[in-house]
């Protein structure tokens, strides 16, 4: 099978490449923009690929933290979540006052043997026991 022609390095290219990696855009949009496949972007234009993605981050990171210090309470909660690993969780309790429509309890395993364990999914799928 022929190779196809040898793509090189260019600088009109470099500055595309990370213009639009600065903007968020696919490694793959990029690479089809400028006439090549991901492997090949990725090889000639990685730096431009990284600082493109660390100019934009580096911008919007100062954006939040600023927002978040002047108190911005959206700000500070998508901070606290994302670099504090705060939470929010929920306990929902499924019983009914009356217990009409409370959950079953789950079936405990616990206690049964290989052979009740098999014999039940054999019993759950339809299947014969065989000797």
């Amino acid at each position: 099978m022929p190779r196809g022609k040898q793509v090189k390095y260019n600088q009109e290219h470099a500055r595309i490449v990370q213009s639009l990696a600065q903007y968020g855009i696919p490694q793959r949009q990029i690479a089809a923009h400028i006439g090549m496949d991901v492997a090949t972007l990725t090889r000639l234009y990685k730096k431009e690929l990284d600082d493109g993605a660390v100019t934009t981050n580096n911008k919007i990171a100062k954006r939040l933290f600023e927002k978040a210090m002047d108190g911005d309470t959206t700000a500070l909660i998508f901070w606290c979540k994302t670099r504090m690993g705060w939470r929010e969780t929920q306990k929902v309790d499924l019983t009914s006052s009356d217990g009409s429509m409370s959950p079953s309890p789950a079936i405990d395993f616990s206690g049964k043997t290989q052979e009740e364990l098999l014999e039940l999914t054999r019993a759950a799928f339809g299947l014969e026991h065989k000797d």
